[in-house]
């Protein structure tokens, strides 16, 4: 793994723990390199200095509706105000490339007069409902349909 050129490991005792730095080049433009930041929303962030951070905002993307809304793989979290009206959520199909996925689906709002309606295939069922303020559910792709991991 150490080369010397490409890739360098750096050690600092510290009491009784050793502490290892793994330093490797980074690919940048048409350059490949060992690592190479997404171009589009990217999770994971990568500064000049070579280090790695999670960026939370493409990782939990929340989407705040009050209309009509369908859902894209990209979103975390779905925070639906149905005081003006329902509110219908459609989620995407259930497929093998989107196993583990895992989705919030909360109505938020303090409103009993209007529901939120999530459609899709949903544990045997085609559609879930609430009317209860501030009730959802958490979601998770098995690959065929979506599950219900949690009522909330």
């Amino acid at each position: 793994m150490v080369d010397g050129l490409n890739t360098t490991v750096e050690s600092e005792t510290v009491g009784d723990n050793i502490n290892y730095k793994v330093n490797v080049n980074t690919a940048s433009g048409a350059s490949l390199g060992v690592v190479k930041e997404a171009a589009t929303n990217s999770t994971v962030k990568i500064n000049e200095d070579g280090e790695l951070s999670v960026d939370l905002t493409n990782l939990n993307r929340i989407v705040e509706t009050s209309v009509s809304y369908t859902v894209s793989l990209k979103d975390a979290i779905i925070l639906g105000n149905a005081n003006g009206g329902h509110v219908n959520i459609t989620l995407p199909n259930a497929t093998p490339e989107n196993k583990g996925k895992r989705l919030t689906i909360k109505k938020q709002d303090g409103n009993e007069n209007y529901y939120l309606m999530v459609f899709g295939a949903i544990d045997g069922l085609s559609e879930l409902y609430t009317a209860l303020p501030y009730s959802g559910w958490e979601l998770i792709s098995n690959g065929v349909e979506w599950k219900i991991i949690n009522k909330f």
